[in-house]
């Protein structure tokens, strides 16, 4: 994962895939933008007509690349996590089911 100033974001991330799914992501700053593949990335992105409304994200998935971007205020990021959590799959759905 990588980004400017997302740090928080990106470790908030990667406690919730530590703890479900038992992996991490390395976050790189804007000092490692040599990693360009196999990436989670966020970033500030103009939308059109200059929108920034609170809350507002896009999320864009490639092959090689999650780019979750942001207006010029940095609240729809969590939004935006949010989503990309809901797209994982479920780990251990069935024990779950019979744990209840």
């Amino acid at each position: 994962m990588h980004g400017v100033g997302f740090e928080k974001y990106a470790y908030y991330l990667n406690n919730y895939l530590l703890e479900n799914y038992g992996f991490k992501l390395q976050v790189y700053g804007r000092k490692d933008a040599k990693v360009t593949t196999n990436i989670i990335e966020f970033g500030i992105n103009p939308f059109p007509g200059g929108d920034s409304t609170d809350g507002k994200y896009s999320l864009r998935v490639s092959k090689n690349l999650i780019h979750l971007g942001v207006s010029r205020n940095k609240s729809g990021l969590f939004n935006g996590i949010q989503t990309l959590i809901q797209l994982l799959p479920i780990q251990n759905s069935t024990s779950k089911i019979q744990n209840l």
